[in-house]
């Protein structure tokens, strides 16, 4: 299942002999880290989620991965140029799709200070749901790059002025 993948990352936390760290996802990565900031809130100690998969909250809501700007021709683009494997991307893709209301609700237990990266018009993650997003999450900030929903490969410049500021300020909190 999808919530595995926070897992991972916690699996991967033990494996460096690490009890907290900084995690920074992009998309599904953005799922994952928020699982993990979610179910393990002290090993999270500052959250970056660039243009998270999120899932609707309800059956029957459309945005992101469902919604009408969401290209299926990514999709190929992910298996065919970048080598991931088809079952895995669609098995992603269609349980991002489903309703998961515990997701949002989880949202709340998230400790760590959060960064939330949209990036603008250009993205088929719309900026109020990610906005909302941020609302749930109680130490967060949203931040705006119009440069689609790659913003760290579309917009590196914009990106790294972002995101390392914040995660160098991670002993003031």
């Amino acid at each position: 299942p999808l919530a595995a993948f926070g897992d991972d990352i916690a699996e991967l936390l033990d494996r460096l002999d690490l009890a907290s760290a900084a995690v920074v996802g992009h998309s599904l990565g953005g799922y994952a880290a928020a699982a993990i900031a979610q179910r393990q809130p002290a090993r999270v100690t500052r959250l970056v989620l660039e243009e998270p998969g999120i899932p609707p909250r309800v059956p029957g809501q459309r945005h992101g991965l469902s919604g009408p700007r969401f290209a299926l021709s990514a999709l190929a683009g992910l298996v065919v140029r970048r080598g991931f494997d088809r079952k895995a991307v669609t098995s992603a893709v269609s349980q991002l799709r489903a309703p998961d209301p515990a997701w949002w609700e989880g949202l709340a237990s998230i400790t760590a200070p959060t960064l939330l990266i949209s990036g603008g018009p250009a993205s088929h993650i719309p900026a109020q749901l990610l906005a909302e997003v941020a609302g749930r999450i109680p130490q967060s900030q949203l931040v705006t790059i119009p440069a689609g929903h790659r913003v760290h490969s579309r917009s590196p410049d914009a990106y790294l002025a972002a995101v390392v500021p914040f995660l160098v300020d991670e002993g003031a909190s």
